[in-house]
């Protein structure tokens, strides 16, 4: 059942209105990015004062008719949220991304959701994008955003889910933060970030001019991988297949799929969404493989909408062999579709084509 919910916005003004959403059972969280206008708007029937931000709490029992039951105003909004559940003190905690140089910390009563109230705000001496959180033996948690990442919860001076410690901080010289992930186990961190917003193109040949003053890197259509104890880094994995300056291309989100090979060893699949440059492919649990490839599947010279329609909009199917990353796309509307689609495999050690443009 696909629900098309809009009775909680800015009107018909969402400019700025990240509008994330996490969903606990029967709990809705909704990020409100941006201080509602001059005469207010609504929520759910509910009014939201002028230049109000936070996050909503709804009751989603009924599929048909989400119900909100509280609104906690935060000093910044919220941009990104990551649910915590804390089930042995029967709440939820949400890590809530919005506040500089922080984050604030919110808790939703799983008894009452109505009583969700604000934890307080925490320094974590970066801007928090994105969080990765890994719970039961692991307990870390990982803060993408500013110049790098850096590394929460427990350790031998203590740390916990509502007062995380910071084990670490990484900078990564010449990149900065936006997206997070750990591999399934917890032993390795995956960091990402976003140059050119997502709406510019940043996956071109390696020394292209793209503007008067930046020319692309190799740093900026890459993956980083680290080990998570000790903040080493294991390496990187660089997009192989070079984009015009016509379509927009960056490192965006991304997750780590747990599979195992036909012997059952276990191996780690990432599986990224780079806008116009399609899906990216495998990692390894010895690490990244230079001969990696990604089948790429652009509107080719049609620049993307800003925020990628592709990344977000199309169903992707993943066939992922062995040997082989099959890639089906069931693309958008026809007019952003290719000119061609393709279903050939891609085998990680051939030697990349031109695309059909």
């Amino acid at each position: 059942m696909i629900l098309n919910y809009e009775d909680c916005a800015h009107g018909n003004v969402t400019a700025g209105n990240q509008g994330d959403v996490i969903i606990y059972r029967n709990i809705l969280i909704h990020s409100w990015n941006s201080g509602a206008p001059p005469a207010g708007s609504s929520c759910d029937g509910e009014p939201v004062p002028a230049d109000w931000e936070g996050l909503h709490v709804f009751d989603i029992s009924n599929k048909l008719g989400p119900d909100l039951v509280a609104s906690v105003e935060t000093p910044s909004g919220s941009h990104t949220a990551t649910l915590v559940p804390d089930l042995a003190n029967n709440r939820l905690l949400v890590y809530n991304d919005a506040a500089p140089g922080g984050f604030d910390m919110i808790q939703v009563p799983l008894a009452n959701p109505a009583g969700a109230g604000h934890v307080g705000a925490f320094a974590t001496g970066r801007s928090c994008h994105d969080w990765a959180v890994m719970l039961a033996d692991v307990m870390r948690a990982a803060c993408s955003g500013g110049d790098g990442f850096s590394m929460f919860i427990g350790g031998p001076s203590g740390g916990s889910l509502d007062n995380p410690l910071l084990l670490y901080s990484r900078p990564i010289p010449g990149t900065g933060g936006h997206s997070a992930a750990f591999t399934f186990d917890g032993k390795v961190y995956v960091h990402g970030w976003e140059p050119g917003g997502g709406s510019g193109a940043r996956c071109t040949a390696t020394g292209t001019q793209i503007t008067p003053t930046t020319i692309q890197t190799d740093d900026m259509k890459s993956y980083f991988f680290f080990n998570v104890e000790t903040g080493e880094q294991l390496g990187k994995f660089v997009l192989p297949r070079d984009q015009t300056l016509l379509e927009n291309c960056t490192i965006h989100n991304y997750n780590i799929v747990p599979l195992r090979d036909k012997d059952g060893k276990p191996r780690y699949v990432l599986v990224s969404g780079n806008y116009q440059a399609g899906i990216s492919g495998r990692l390894h649990r010895s690490g990244p493989r230079a001969g990696d490839r990604l089948r790429r599947s652009p509107a080719a010279g049609r620049p993307e909408p800003a925020g990628g329609y592709r990344a977000r909009r199309r169903l992707v199917n993943l066939l992922v062999q062995r040997k082989d990353l099959r890639v089906r796309h069931h693309e958008g509307p026809d007019h952003l579709a290719p000119r061609r689609r393709s279903r050939r495999a891609v085998h990680p050690d051939a030697v990349p084509q031109p695309a059909n443009n």
